[in-house]
């Protein structure tokens, strides 16, 4: 019995080994000779939903009921994120730019950080259309994002980007699927155990979500700036343990320049807030509790808000989820070249 009971041990945890292997080297969900269709774009749109939901949540635990106003404008927040991601990837290019525009434009390229700065924007003309307070707008995106990005570095993972340096420690991951990203761009690294530093992310992303629930409510404002220093700090630590950054052997600093900007944005808000809206620090107790039983009972109550959280999230999908017939450029593509071919370039050329 005892050799049975070791034996029953082993297979579950070889069986769970082999699931996560299988997650990690399985990027691609669907593809023809026509177009891919990656996963990637599975978790993006759960990203985007969760933002979505958690947000109108945060407002409506505040007491303030999803109306039409909000209904219309909650759609337009993707378009402005999905915007800004490419924009600040055409940015990060420098001078290769202008070398290849129409290449450079048929990457499917995105960073965060043009993202986050799309939001802002988009969250100041929400305020200023709904008449919210922009102190609430600020705290339940960031609210949203914390929850939201762990499903996001979750797909990050399983698409092999944002990759970890290679690493002797037990919780080495090597990937072995050549569609994932990160052999397209560096083949070297096949099987290779590297760190898994998309997961530790979305774990400090988890645990940060987490305590800002518990100690929910918390005044006006003060998610918004402990999410601008997290995130900041954070991105740093996972930056140090990412291999993806560096270019021809170069360090590329954009990102880190940004996790550098958040961390002083945090602690300058702390300052200028109350100048950006009188209601900053404000006190007040919720209408809702923060849990699953009253964040489901929202949903249920406001079945508009659950399409439009759906809508949303496939308009997701089809921004990052559909490739061409080669993975990392989008479906119009007919130009392309492996870019196997340079080990060094992080981009895909288009051309044969």
């Amino acid at each position: 019995m005892i050799i049975k009971r070791r034996n029953t041990s082993f297979n579950k945890k070889n069986a769970v080994s082999n699931a996560f292997k299988k997650f990690q080297n399985s990027p691609v969900l669907y593809n023809n000779r026509f177009f891919h269709i990656v996963n990637f774009g599975i978790f993006s749109a759960l990203n985007a939903m969760i933002i979505i939901w958690i947000f109108s949540y945060y407002l409506y635990s505040r007491g303030i009921e999803p109306g039409s106003i909000i209904h219309w404008m909650l759609p337009l927040s993707v378009l402005f994120v999905w915007a800004g991601a490419r924009i600040m990837h055409l940015i990060s290019l420098g001078k290769e730019f202008f070398k290849a525009p129409f290449r450079s434009l048929l990457q499917t390229g995105f960073y965060m950080q043009g993202g986050v700065v799309e939001a802002i924007v988009w969250s100041i003309i929400f305020s200023s259309v709904t008449g919210i307070p922009l102190s609430l707008v600020w705290d339940g995106l960031a609210l949203g994002a914390l929850l939201g990005q762990v499903v996001g570095r979750i797909g990050c993972f399983n698409y092999g980007c944002c990759y970890g340096k290679p690493s002797a420690s037990p919780w080495g991951t090597a990937y072995t699927n050549p569609q994932s990203k990160i052999l397209r761009i560096n083949p070297a690294l096949k099987g290779v155990p590297v760190h898994p530093a998309q997961l530790y992310k979305a774990f400090l992303n988890l645990v940060m979500f987490l305590l800002i629930v518990l100690l929910f409510p918390l005044p006006f404002g003060t998610i918004s700036i402990i999410f601008l220093v997290y995130h900041g700090l954070s991105r740093m630590v996972f930056e140090y343990f990412r291999s993806d950054l560096f270019q021809n052997l170069k360090r590329q600093w954009l990102s880190l320049k940004f996790a550098l900007l958040s961390v002083v944005a945090g602690f300058l808000l702390i300052i200028a807030g109350p100048l950006l809206d009188n209601n900053f620090y404000r006190v007040e107790l919720t209408t809702e509790p923060m849990n699953l039983f009253s964040f489901y009972n929202f949903l249920v109550a406001n079945p508009l808000m659950l399409g439009i959280g759906l809508s949303i999230g496939f308009l997701t999908f089809l921004g990052y989820g559909i490739h061409g017939h080669n993975l990392g450029t989008f479906q119009f593509t007919t130009r392309r070249r492996h870019e196997n071919n340079d080990p060094n370039c992080r981009r895909r050329s288009l051309r044969r």
